[in-house]
């Protein structure tokens, strides 16, 4: 018979005559076999893994001692091929709760044939024992194709005994679903997304993808498996004192004078370990959060992601004096090259004398605002050119000093676009505001108050000064852009796009909250919410690429956005 021989986290696979009396020529006998086995065992222990967990403990090679563990292999033979209907693992305790599961009610993991589907993390179904009907990773069609097994394990008979030529699981292999759909298995853990209507069936008469599902076991109750686990969990787990985890194999037979088997293969108290950090939610200002729920999936560690930006479109800066040079911080190395050309003539002055934040250079009537409020009794108050400076801000003697013909006023007066040419030999200035224009605010004034820019406007520049900054751009930053394409002309969709990806190459993320066609066609992955707006949304419609969206017929963005794609 096939036996796996487990030591450790090793296991391999030894090929066990049934028959003692072997009658092919040089055939040897079980006894022969086993003692082979039990010195390839010791030998997986210089395999890599084994080797390094040797060597990272206080342990040697040669003080290695050892238990063989021999166990029957659970599965049924298809002409070369040997493994199970499916194979599993489950914990009494879930760290991932959804909906209304509870932590102690435990978790299981199914796959169809050996369970190093499981083992070595690949595609599996995951579900609460309690509540079977539930798989949150199978929430829409597009979920279910991609998280579904698509390929199966199983003892390749063929291959014999030869098992550390090529590593510890040399005779094992994997196949397509296809394979198991032959020899019957898939019956029992197959579905199919119809071609016809794009519909989950649990049947396998329909043309289509197949997935696993395990529908037998999860909906028909072919073999009360979810009752069983509750059951072997429940004993384990008291039996031990502490959360188990166990590992299982299923063997279905569609013949009735053969009964159907649950293997219980091991049982261990479950292996606790990782990065733990408790946040007392009390101690939270609700004030600071930009998003919130009151269900959440788990927990974990996420190391591709270090900070979260909300780029919203409320306005920049802090008072009516903010502007786009200001915020960009171009207008600190605009200050010192006006300082530097008027120290020649008056050696007073200082960079600090061309800001209109502090008192020096700037007008003394109007504060450097350029107007004068009028306050109206009942009416909206008035704001009047002053008088003192006519509206350019400074003080005579500031605005005396010039740069390539130019005061500070003149400056501020030009657009980002005019700036950047008028600017062409200074690299730092250009640094900061070659972000602006690439974003689609080249038509901006240096000077215009941030108060008259619109949300859009607003967001943008947000996006520019993250551009504009190394440190921040290489941070790993996760950015939601809530409609930035508002009062963006189409012609500077593309100007937008190219800074978004440029994020992207520096290892951010993106998230975008849009309408606009031009831009979702751009997305390298769309979740599509409706059908309808208010009331009549909430519904994940879609996910997917923008290829895919437009393959669908009666969506309403697919409808709109096959245009962008035809055109």
């Amino acid at each position: 018979m096939d036996l796996p021989i487990n030591i450790q986290n090793v296991t391999v696979y030894t090929l066990i005559r049934k028959n003692p009396r072997a009658t092919a020529k040089g055939s040897p006998t079980t006894g022969a076999q086993l003692k082979k086995a039990i010195k390839l065992v010791y030998a997986s222990t210089y395999l890599k893994e084994p080797k390094a967990l040797i060597e990272n403990s206080v342990h040697h090679h040669e003080e290695e001692k050892m238990a063989v563990i021999i166990m029957e292999l659970v599965g049924k033979e298809h002409d070369s091929l040997f493994y199970p209907s499916a194979s599993g693992s489950a914990q009494s305790f879930n760290y991932y709760p959804v909906s209304y599961m509870k932590r102690e009610e435990g978790v299981a993991h199914l796959a169809l044939g050996l369970g190093r589907t499981i083992a070595e993390g690949e595609k599996s179904l995951r579900f609460s024992p309690k509540y079977p009907g539930i798989i949150p990773q199978y929430y829409s069609i597009r979920s279910t194709i991609d998280n579904s097994q698509n390929e199966f394990y199983a003892l390749d008979l063929k291959k014999g005994s030869q098992l550390l030529k090529n590593g510890e699981q040399e005779n094992t292999s994997s196949f397509e679903l296809s394979v198991a759909e032959k020899d019957g298995e898939l019956h029992w853990s197959g579905s199919v997304i119809s071609e016809e209507d794009n519909v989950l069936r649990n049947s396998l008469r329909h043309a289509g993808t197949r997935v696993v599902t395990f529908p037998s076991f999860l909906k028909w109750n072919s073999a009360p498996i979810p009752e069983i686990l509750i059951d072997v969990l429940k004993m384990g787990e008291n039996a031990l004192g502490c959360p188990i985890e166990i590992e299982f194999a299923i063997n279905m037979h569609k013949d009735n004078d053969k009964e159907n088997e649950f293997c219980l293969l091991q049982i261990k108290p479950m292996v606790i370990g990782g990065i733990e950090r408790v946040q007392k939610f009390d101690s939270i200002n609700k004030d600071d959060l930009f998003c919130k729920s009151s269900v959440a999936l788990g927990n974990g560690l996420i190391d591709n992601i270090q900070n979260i930006e909300m780029v919203d479109q409320n306005p920049v800066g802090r008072s009516s004096r903010s502007n786009p040079a200001t915020y960009s911080k171009a207008y600190d190395a605009i200050r010192k090259i006006f300082a530097t050309e008027g120290f020649q003539s008056d050696k007073s002055i200082k960079p600090s004398d061309f800001s209109f934040n502090v008192e020096g250079g700037r007008c003394d009537e109007c504060l450097g605002e350029g107007t004068q409020k009028i306050e109206m009794q009942f009416m909206a108050d008035l704001y009047l050119e002053c008088s003192a400076c006519k509206g350019k801000r400074f003080k005579k003697r500031i605005l005396d000093v010039k740069y390539n013909n130019k005061n500070i006023y003149d400056v501020l007066e030009m657009t980002i676009e005019e700036s950047l040419n008028f600017f062409s030999d200074s690299r730092l200035i250009q640094k900061k505001l070659k972000p602006m224009y690439d974003v689609g605010l080249g038509y901006l004034r240096l000077g215009q108050s941030s108060s008259t820019l619109s949300g859009g406007e607003a967001q943008r520049l947000k996006l520019a000064a993250y551009l504009s900054d190394e440190k921040k751009l290489n941070e790993k930053t996760l950015f939601i852009f809530d409609e930035p394409s508002s009062g963006l002309h189409n012609k500077d969709i593309s100007y937008f796009m190219t800074s978004v990806f440029r994020l992207i190459e520096n290892g951010n993320s993106v998230i975008i909250i849009e309408h606009n066609t031009e831009l979702i066609k751009q997305a390298d992955w769309v979740i599509d919410m409706g059908p309808e707006g208010g009331d009549g949304g909430g519904l994940i419609c879609f996910e997917g690429t923008p290829k895919d969206l437009i393959k669908l017929k009666n969506n309403k963005t697919a409808k709109y956005l096959k245009k962008e794609f035809v055109n």
